[in-house]
């Protein structure tokens, strides 16, 4: 099968018909419609290192933007982080926790990450030498500012 594929770094407009093998894309692309990966081997997620501070909601470090993967980074105990106050609905974050103390996520002002109270944080576990503990992935369920909602699934 032939194979034609379509990269405008301008637009950032990719377009393949046919299958291919390698494609490399270095650049911020919007890729709309259904996209399929299929036999993927691996996937490399944008991330970024970040040292959790402060002992409450409004004091916590907020995440930066741009990035899915966030790398919780040598803090005081029960410090913690704080999620973005305008997500997208569907956005993927992924907080990893790399210390020896418990770290803390928040959801922004008036939010809530699955069942926890409005405005309260969910623990990620410490690290533990030779296991998976430590880390979550939250899905934005509700994006309507001031009052965004996620779902989580922790690591723990």
């Amino acid at each position: 099968m032939s194979v034609s594929t379509t990269i405008d770094s301008t637009l950032g407009v990719v377009s393949t018909v046919g299958t291919e093998s390698g494609l490399t894309i270095s650049q911020s692309t919007t890729l709309s419609g259904d996209v399929t990966l299929s036999s993927v081997a691996s996937l490399l997620l944008k991330s970024a290192s970040v040292t959790a501070a402060g002992a409450n909601q409004a004091a916590a470090t907020a995440l930066p933007s741009g990035s899915v993967l966030y790398l919780l980074t040598a803090a005081a105990v029960n410090t913690g982080v704080r999620l973005s106050a305008s997500p997208t609905l569907g956005q993927v974050v992924v907080v990893l926790n790399s210390t020896v103390n418990d770290k803390i996520v928040y959801p922004a002002t008036g939010g809530i990450i699955g069942s926890a109270a409005l405005n309260a944080g969910i623990t990620l576990a410490s690290l533990v030498a030779g296991t998976s503990r430590g880390g979550c992935i939250l899905i934005c369920s509700d994006a309507t500012a001031g009052a965004t909602k996620w779902h989580h699934f922790t690591v723990a």
